[in-house]
């Protein structure tokens, strides 16, 4: 389970950070940072890693496998230390 548990919006010092305000002032530069927008630009982040651990194997167990293989990923300056204990499969559809 991903939840909203982001670093601070404004530490541009932590390279996730710093990304996430360089794309949003390109992309989106009317909007404002907040902790939502940066947890909806960490998530992506996240699932894409666990997809490329899934490699060609992209039925839902194969992508069940990737998504919980994915533990202390350094996302550039912030860790996502994901599914570090047993879930069950009901949990991740």
């Amino acid at each position: 389970m991903i939840t909203q548990v982001v670093p601070p919006y404004y530490l541009t010092d932590l390279k996730t950070v710093a990304l996430y305000r360089r794309s949003l002032s390109k992309y989106m530069p009317s909007s404002k940072p907040n902790f939502v927008s940066l947890e909806g630009f960490v998530d992506p982040t996240v699932i894409v890693e666990g997809l490329k651990k899934a490699g060609k194997e992209l039925w839902r167990e194969g992508r069940i496998r990737g998504i919980e293989s994915v533990h202390d990923f350094d996302i550039g300056g912030t860790e996502a230390g994901l599914f570090k204990q047993k879930t069950t499969r009901d949990s991740i559809t």
